[in-house]
């Protein structure tokens, strides 16, 4: 009985088939994971609802991409609107966000901090049970909001902080004191931590 032995060559060719097989698996399902959002890609922290002129998000040292309608953000992603731009976030919880022209935010969990721009928010869409959202700011804390209000934060000025109610209350966190703002009334945050409040 004769047995054709396999040549060096004919085995290499097999085993270099049967490693490219391997790799293409592995990439389909890796592939497959990331387009269907398994548990490793959570819900978003934030969907992009308008994009009036720039809205960017930091991908690198100095290095910004700009974002479209529709796309979803994870927490920790920091944004900025140009000159000029607006754009609107809807949060996780429902909350909608609308950001000015030259406004920069970060996506905190399922809170937004605001470090310099303009903010107005609208919480009337958030759902039952979800985590009410909070605005951070360099200088305090907004909280228990709603339904209608706008941030605004500048660094530079004096106050540097102002929140208007619209609509509802808000109650504002900072310098270890609290205070509760009602519709119609406006509250301005100074850099010594003193807060004053006045009819808008």
């Amino acid at each position: 009985m004769c047995v054709l032995e396999e040549g060096p060559d004919r085995s290499r060719w097999r085993r270099a088939l049967v490693i490219a097989a391997l790799l293409l698996a592995a990439i389909g399902f890796g592939w497959l994971t990331f387009r269907n959002g398994p548990s490793s890609h959570p819900r978003p922290a934030a969907v992009i609802e308008e994009a009036n002129g720039r809205l960017e998000v930091l991908i690198g040292k100095g290095y910004w991409r700009q974002l479209l309608p529709g796309e979803g953000l994870p927490k920790g992603m920091v944004l900025r609107t140009l000159k000029g731009a607006n754009s609107s976030l809807r949060m996780a919880g429902g909350a909608v966000v609308r950001l000015g022209a030259d406004s920069r935010v970060q996506l905190v969990a399922a809170d937004i901090r605001l470090e310099q721009g303009a903010l107005d928010v609208d919480v009337s869409g958030v759902q039952p049970g979800s985590h009410p959202l909070e605005v951070r700011t360099p200088f305090g804390v907004i909280r228990d909001a709603g339904p209608r209000f706008e941030v605004r934060c500048d660094q530079a000025a004096n106050p540097p902080l102002r929140v208007r109610v619209r609509e509802g209350s808000i109650t504002f966190e900072g310098a270890g004191r609290s205070s509760r703002v009602a519709a119609g009334e406006e509250l301005a945050a100074r850099h010594d931590g003193a807060v004053m409040r006045s009819p808008l």
